[in-house]
């Protein structure tokens, strides 16, 4: 939870930390669906391509 740059910068944390390949997000749908949708959006366009090669130009996140 947090700007896309605190959520991205986590997740790398913890893709560096653990060694994962795959990362699956789940996203709490309470609240409004438009901003449930909204949040889906921002981490597909915001957070996982900040992520992608993150740990090497082999690395699929």
């Amino acid at each position: 939870m947090g700007s896309p740059a605190h959520c991205t910068a986590r997740l790398r944390e913890s893709v560096e930390r653990t060694g994962i390949e795959h990362v699956i997000l789940m996203v709490e749908g309470c609240g409004s669906r438009e901003r449930t949708l909204d949040t889906i959006a921002r981490l597909g366009a915001e957070v996982l391509p900040a992520l992608r090669g993150s740990r090497g130009p082999e690395d699929r996140v």
